[in-house]
């Protein structure tokens, strides 16, 4: 009798550790994952921002901002799959879906479930000019020319194309200045492909940071950029292929005030740079044109060398960050890179 009774004891004790093994999987699987938290802190700073400017512009978008925070960490928490993301960031080398001979195919709501931080941002940019106009009247664009000055000897996004207006240097540039709309998503594709959901967070939260940390700058720092004060190129490098696209598309997807600093060139670095790990054939195919990008920006007239020179830093300030702000990974985790 007594053996049956410790048996019986025994099998209890075991059924309740796998049912708290299971719930907290369960729990594990539901809870925020750490690109819910990045999105859901830039909304809490921004609609603290906006709710300090005591405007009913400013109410209401702090309350829409709360209501994005309750469902990020509501929600779209409880959407999954928290559990195998976090097992991933966890693991610390390289996914199994990377070591795969055959890349996994793309599973959309499990792309969107991590990358759509990144995604969200062309939505979050419509409402800068709003919030940037809460704390500073008029903009700052006098600041930066004077340190445009300083660390260059003149206007660069001015004389630029004046001193080297080449035809073939105007295509260049403004063809690099358009693949800012192309290399963001396929790295994040590419990053998809060749490592699965555990990469793809990583690479959310670097070029996440960059967009936001970008995004607060433009709220407390406006800067129109020398898109809005200087006249259009004119000439030879106004007749570049791609010249009209570029400008139409710049003109309608603009938010005035958000030139300092460039988060063409902040969110593109970072994304290329998040590409390393995993993606070394991209990130080398990549590379020239995240080099004509940066230089298109001051070419064309979009931005200030200084924007794109602070974009350059905010990037490297994400990659670096980011990964200590999952609170999963070891400073010491940087697997090992695949073609």
């Amino acid at each position: 009798m007594t053996g049956r009774s410790e048996a019986r004891a025994g099998t209890a004790k075991s059924a309740g550790r796998d049912t708290e093994e299971a719930a907290d999987a369960r729990g594990r699987e539901r809870s925020p994952l750490p690109v819910d938290v990045l999105l859901a802190g830039y909304l809490a700073v921004t609609g603290a921002l906006a709710l300090g400017s005591l405007t009913p512009v400013g109410a209401a978008l702090a309350a829409a901002h709360a209501a994005g925070i309750w469902l990020l960490l509501g929600p779209v928490a409880g959407l999954g799959p928290g559990a195998p993301v976090r097992d991933a960031l966890a693991g610390g080398s390289v996914s199994p879906e990377a070591a795969r001979p055959a890349p996994p195919p793309i599973h959309l709501a499990r792309f969107v479930r991590v990358a759509y931080p990144v995604l969200l941002t062309p939505l979050l940019y419509t409402e800068l000019e709003l919030l940037n106009q809460f704390y500073v009247q008029g903009y700052l664009d006098a600041t930066v020319q004077g340190w445009e000055e300083a660390l260059f000897g003149a206007q660069l996004s001015v004389v630029w194309a004046e001193r080297q207006p080449w035809r073939w240097l105007s295509e260049l540039m403004h063809l690099g200045y358009f693949s800012y709309y192309l290399l963001i998503p396929v790295s994040a594709v590419v990053v998809y492909r060749r490592g699965g959901q555990g990469e793809l967070h990583r690479f959310t939260m670097v070029t996440g940071l960059a967009f936001f940390l970008c995004y607060v700058a433009f709220v407390v720092f406006p800067v129109t950029g020398p898109r809005y004060l200087y006249d259009q190129l004119q000439g030879t490098p106004a007749r570049a292929f791609l010249f009209d696209a570029v400008h139409a598309v710049a003109e309608g997807g603009s938010s005035k005030g958000t030139a300092f600093p460039s988060s063409h060139v902040a969110a593109t670095v970072a994304a290329w740079l998040a590409c390393r790990r995993v993606a070394r054939r991209w990130y080398w195919t990549a590379a020239p044109f995240v080099l004509l990008l940066t230089l298109g920006t001051v070419y064309g007239r979009f931005h200030y060398a200084v924007d794109a020179l602070a974009g350059v830093f905010v990037a490297l300030a994400a990659w670096k960050l980011a990964p200590a702000l999952t609170g999963r990974i070891s400073p010491g985790d940087r697997g090992r890179s695949r073609d």
